[in-house]
């Protein structure tokens, strides 16, 4: 066991390396995705049509 100990190190490092990288690019493309996923509901909320009426509100003063 104890000759193979310098292998199983260095292909536990490598497995380590590699399993970062991964999460690494996993996460840049969730960023990239949900930018994405934002900017299209965002695109689609300013492009609907108002749904709130606002009329004019008639203001009268009384003098005394």
């Amino acid at each position: 066991m104890s000759k193979h100990e310098n292998k199983i190190d260095c292909t536990l490092l490598e497995l380590r390396t590699r399993a970062n990288d991964l999460a690494a690019q996993y996460w840049q493309n969730v960023l990239s995705n949900g930018r994405s996923w934002f900017l299209t509901i965002l695109q689609y909320v300013v492009s609907q049509p108002s749904s709130i009426t606002v009329h004019p509100v008639e203001v009268s003063i009384r003098h005394k």
